[in-house]
């Protein structure tokens, strides 16, 4: 039986694709609170991107129903990953200097580097796989 792996979504992914949701069998869905604000943000796009946007957040809204965290009827999870006030100052730690420490995808880098070393220190090792469609 394989180790239960992490999957941390990335905005585009869910723009691209909302009904990728139930797509990661019985593994775990990491969703960070800055791609609900990106989302968020999004919502107004005209086309597929706003259109998108919509449909993600329903279906995080059905899935989760204020809850933190959620089994799927596949056996995953799908999970909310919340950033603080506080934790900038970590994040803006982490990236080398001149990064900028609010744009939302170096906290998703610094937010998928914790959940690692968690994983590493709580010797589960589970995989954690960020999941983006960027490539710059």
């Amino acid at each position: 039986m394989s180790k239960e792996k992490y999957f941390v979504l990335d905005t585009n992914i869910l723009l691209h694709s909302p009904d990728c949701l139930t797509g990661f069998e019985d593994n775990t869905l990491i969703i960070s609170s800055v791609v609900l604000d990106e989302l968020d943000r999004h919502q107004k796009d005209k086309g597929d991107t706003g259109f998108n946007a919509r449909l993600a957040k329903r279906l995080l809204k059905q899935f989760l129903n204020g809850r933190k965290e959620v089994l799927l009827s596949n056996g995953g999870h799908i999970k909310l990953l919340p950033i603080t006030i506080d934790a900038l100052d970590d994040v803006k730690n982490f990236l080398p200097f001149g990064w900028d420490y609010k744009y939302g995808d170096n906290i998703l880098l610094y937010q998928v580097s914790e959940l690692i070393k968690k994983e590493n220190a709580d010797c589960t090792n589970r995989p954690v796989f960020l999941v983006t469609n960027d490539i710059t």
